[in-house]
């Protein structure tokens, strides 16, 4: 039987404490390691476009399947990443050794499984330590760890990784390809000659960079969540989108230029990992996208790689090849398949804590603005409030006169969580929500004529037919009993007002929780097991039960 930590035996505790130890040894004898650790970080970054050139059928490129692919590599990467920084060989190679060999490739294949394997301790003890998980040792050197989740919570779990039912799957992205692209590939693949047996020299990037460089420029923009005058730090969301876009336009070309020449080719490795100087890098962006010089290289500087907070390689993909972080290397996918907004908002919190938590205050209002853009008459919303100085404000407010309906929201928009000490907080802060919301509904039950009489409400509340009350999240989600007081995710609560005949029908139609996925119909739960340094740990891991591609 599993048991969380404080409610376990001490025996338990002792003999799962020296597992985890044990496991913790997994990276000593790695050959990887053992090799200059430059050259291991590019080995590590090369093996990882291998395996995602090779994971998975190109019609599925860009649906979930593909998604998770990069999501798992990239944390696995991190983890390489990071070994090579702490333990491989302190003697750097020059840049001209950046080569693959059949014998780099058996080490990295290697050493790429361990990382892979143990990036799940690495995650589910913190989760034992911090009482998420319960766990029992049900075999030599084997533990089961559970969540112990109901339906309910395993649903919200799935959603939270990107699982969700089929009236709300999309199609992936359209590639933004034209004939003029098409006919550029095209030259420049006919132009285009081998460099060694697994490399290659690609002609005319520079116009194929200035062609995407609109598209993606473009899509960000539709993309845009926050607002975007948001100073980070010497730079605001705006000049980090069209920095994002060039960077796109960069990581895009090499990537789809290798996967075409691998038609007739062996896939380029040597090629497919993009190193240039941080002067190099800085140059080619800034005139793609026409960003001055300083502020590029302020941004580079704060997407590189560190050790002790990056945790995968879509928030900081800039890996350093060089003591001095000048010489700076990019595996293409983390880039192309990054949330940008959320990351660089991510990395604000690490490298400016104090500029971040001022940008932090304005998303209530970003998110009412947003609801109340998307709402349309006779639905009003509106807010905030303020009620009696010891209660909380009323974050937003919608009414209906259609269904004669009136509901009172608290607006929460959280960080997605990337470790389990984040996860805890966050899930703090949307219980407070409801402990906030559970406040109000109290107050105004019993003074229904507060808001009516201040002219902030069109009517008494004992007027309206149906009262509700929520928290509306954004990001990161958790699960409440929707008859108690029901926590809604943002995007499904708009699209349920837009779609809906009413505020009634939105409602109700969010309380039955069809926004989430169904187990068994869109994502099934298996106890997987992952092995390092002798140790077998279990634990339950999501399986999308379809497929978008």
């Amino acid at each position: 039987m599993p048991f969380l930590k404080n409610e376990a035996a001490q025996t338990l505790i002792a003999e799962i404490d020296r597992l985890e130890r044990q496991s913790d040894t997994c990276r000593d004898g790695l050959d990887l390691l053992r090799k200059p650790w430059n050259l291991a970080g590019w080995v590590s970054l090369a093996e990882c476009m291998r395996r995602i050139e090779s994971e998975l059928p190109k019609n599925v490129y860009g649906g979930i399947d593909h998604r998770i692919v990069v999501m798992n590599v990239s944390r696995a990467a991190a983890q390489l990443c990071r070994w090579c920084l702490e333990t491989a060989d302190s003697r750097p190679v020059p840049r001209s050794r950046f080569r693959w060999s059949v014998a780099a490739g058996r080490d990295a294949n290697r050493a790429f499984e361990v990382a892979y394997q143990y990036e799940h301790f690495c995650s589910t003890f913190p989760a034992w330590h911090h009482f998420v998980y319960a766990a029992d040792v049900v075999g030599d050197n084997r533990i089961r760890f559970s969540s112990q989740a109901n339906l309910g919570e395993r649903r919200v779990s799935a959603h939270q990784k990107g699982i969700l039912p089929p009236e709300a799957r999309k199609k992936p992205e359209s590639t933004d390809r034209t004939v003029a692209l098409d006919s550029l590939v095209q030259l420049i693949l006919q132009e285009s000659r081998s460099n060694g047996v697994l490399g290659f020299r690609p002609t005319r990037r520079q116009q194929m960079f200035e062609m995407l460089f609109g598209m993606y420029e473009k899509r960000l923009d539709a993309l845009f969540r926050r607002f975007p005058q948001f100073d980070i730090g010497g730079y605001n969301l705006a000049d980090f989108r069209r920095f994002y876009a060039a960077l796109l336009s960069i990581t895009g070309t090499q990537d789809y230029l290798c996967f075409v020449w691998a038609g007739n080719h062996s896939y380029p490795l040597d090629s497919s990992v993009i190193v240039k100087s941080k002067v190099e890098w800085t140059d080619l962006v800034s005139q793609i996208c026409g960003i001055d010089k300083n502020v590029v290289s302020l941004i580079i500087s704060d997407l590189v790689f560190d050790r002790s907070t990056s945790h995968d390689l879509h928030v900081q993909p800039f890996v350093p090849l060089d003591r001095d972080q000048k010489l700076l290397a990019i595996a293409p996918p983390f880039v192309l398949s990054s949330n940008w907004e959320e990351n660089i908002l991510r990395t604000c919190s690490y490298v400016r804590p104090r500029l971040y938590s001022e940008t932090t205050r304005t998303k209530e209002n970003e998110m009412r603005d947003l609801i109340k853009a998307k709402v349309a008459f006779p639905m009003l919303a509106h807010g905030p409030y303020r009620l009696l100085k010891h209660l909380p404000d009323v974050d937003l407010v919608v009414e209906d006169s259609r269904s004669n309906s009136i509901l009172f929201a608290e607006l929460k928009w959280l960080r997605k969580p990337q470790i389990v000490q984040e996860r805890i907080q966050q899930d703090k802060e949307l219980l407070k929500g409801v402990r906030q919301a559970k406040t109000i509904r109290a107050f105004l039950d019993a003074n229904g004529d507060f808001l009516p009489t201040r002219h902030r409400v069109t009517k008494p509340l004992s007027q309206y037919s149906h009262i509700y009350h929520c928290v509306i999240a954004r990001d990161h989600l958790l699960y409440h009993d929707p008859q108690d007081l029901p926590i809604f995710e943002f995007e499904a609560f708009v699209q349920a007002l837009q779609s809906a005949n009413d505020l009634e029908s939105a409602v109700e139609q969010m309380i039955k929780l069809d926004w989430l996925p169904v187990e068994e119909r869109d994502f099934k739960v298996e106890f997987i097991p992952s092995i390092a340094a002798g140790v077998t740990i279990e634990l339950e891991t999501y399986f999308p039960q379809y497929r978008l591609g």
